[in-house]
């Protein structure tokens, strides 16, 4: 985090101290964050579950000098969001296997990692903060679902709730509060 963009470390500081404090389970070492250049099409994704299977296989993979094809995880990711689009749900949820499993292959995690946390770090600018501000609160709600009970639904709405019931201040507060001040 220290070399991503000020605009970047100012957002995840202050979704951060939104937490209260008995949800430091960010520490927890199945946990990993990075930061990446333009090459990601996502400002901020949570990336799980991660196999270690597969962390190994990719670091074989590496360490034997077989690298990552970009021309071909594109044409996958492009039918990763047509399968989507499409709304396939067995299909969608084996287009997100391989995007988890591209995403290793390409970052490689360590062993121990069971969510990858992505940021974005190419353009950030100022005007796309509270958008990268909201995207990290709704991922982080997912990774901290996940890190309290990895069997859980973990669908958007779930994490939104994780997310309400981590933070000092429920987000339906805080807008009644900047209503008021309005």
């Amino acid at each position: 985090m220290d070399k991503a963009p000020r605009g970047l470390q100012a957002s995840v500081h202050k979704v951060l101290s939104e937490l209260t404090a008995k949800v430091l389970a960010l520490g927890d070492k199945r946990l990993e964050v990075r930061v990446v250049g333009a090459a990601y099409h996502h400002s901020v994704w949570a990336y799980f579950p991660i196999w270690p299977r597969w962390t190994r296989v990719a670091q074989e993979l590496a360490a034997s000098g077989i690298t990552f094809n970009p021309i071909v995880a594109a044409h996958a990711m492009l039918d990763t969001h047509a399968v989507r689009i499409c709304g396939n749900a067995s299909a969608g949820r084996q287009a997100d296997i391989y995007e988890r499993i591209r995403i290793v292959r390409e970052l490689l995690p360590r062993i121990e990692t069971r969510i990858l946390l992505v940021f974005g770090a190419s353009g950030f600018e100022k005007e796309w903060s509270v958008h990268f501000q909201n995207l990290l609160r709704h991922h982080l709600g997912h990774v901290l679902l996940f890190l309290r009970d990895p069997k859980a639904w973990n669908d958007c709405d779930a994490a939104c709730k994780e997310w309400e019931q981590s933070a000092r201040r429920p987000r339906v507060i805080q807008k009644l509060a900047a209503a008021a001040k309005a």
